[in-house]
């Protein structure tokens, strides 16, 4: 039940072309305040991205152009020869582009960009065409929610809708989105996956799972319920 990139994105993407000229990107960049740009062709596909750090290696490269002219071609070397020559948005891009669909979870863009290490994503539809950017600001907003909105949720969509049970039968305490859950379940299997449930809440930080199963035969050993760690 994740936030999708389509609710926390920015529609109005700002983009370049391929034949956008190198002062007029870092006249976008600031104008914005943006640390990088999508570039599309005609028909608004993204082909590539061009960040601050493509631009500031053209000036890199060039400052390493004497003291590696006698040095082995390698394609490092090569690639950072091409952007210090580089006078638009084609030869300064590095493409492809990663990108990410609207109704992808916020968690998965987050794991995107932290596999990339890139700032934000462009957003895309099924044919490549831009829809928005998301970044990793937007992916926080999720967490500015409040904890009366998180607890209703876990009362009236977890417990009550998912679960089946009682939402006044467990103690739901929630302090700056840290959960802690306590009271008495079913079973050991519904007892993790409440837990687990509400962790996937919008907002929720940490789940510290005080439940426990009903008494009864063959109950299983219990082992504590910990948050995620991606």
């Amino acid at each position: 039940m994740s936030a999708t990139v389509r609710s926390v994105m920015t529609s109005e993407a700002v983009s370049v072309r391929v034949y956008t000229p190198y002062k007029q990107i870092v006249r976008v960049l600031l104008d914005y305040g943006i640390s990088a740009v999508p570039v599309v062709d005609e028909t608004g596909h993204v082909l590539g991205i061009v960040s601050q750090a493509d631009l500031i290696e053209k000036e890199a490269a060039l400052a390493r152009s004497t003291s590696a002219a006698h040095r082995p071609a390698t394609w490092h070397s090569r690639a950072s020869r091409t952007k210090a020559h580089a006078v638009s948005a084609d030869t300064l891009m590095t493409g492809p582009a990663i990108t990410i669909g609207p109704d992808a979870d916020v968690n998965s863009a987050a794991l995107l960009m932290s596999k990339h290490n890139v700032k934000r994503l462009p957003v895309v539809d099924a044919e490549g065409r831009l829809l928005g950017v998301v970044s990793r600001g937007d992916l926080l907003v999720p967490f500015l929610r409040s904890d009366v909105e998180i607890h209703d949720e876990i009362l009236n969509r977890v417990l009550l809708s998912e679960m089946c049970v009682d939402p006044h039968s467990i103690d739901v305490k929630i302090a700056d989105g840290v959960v802690t859950l306590s009271g008495r379940m079913e079973n050991e299997f519904v007892t993790r996956d409440t837990a687990a449930r509400v962790q996937t809440i919008d907002g929720v930080i940490e789940v510290v799972d005080h439940l426990t199963p009903e008494p009864g035969e063959d109950q299983p050993q219990r082992l504590p319920f910990r948050t995620p760690v991606y």
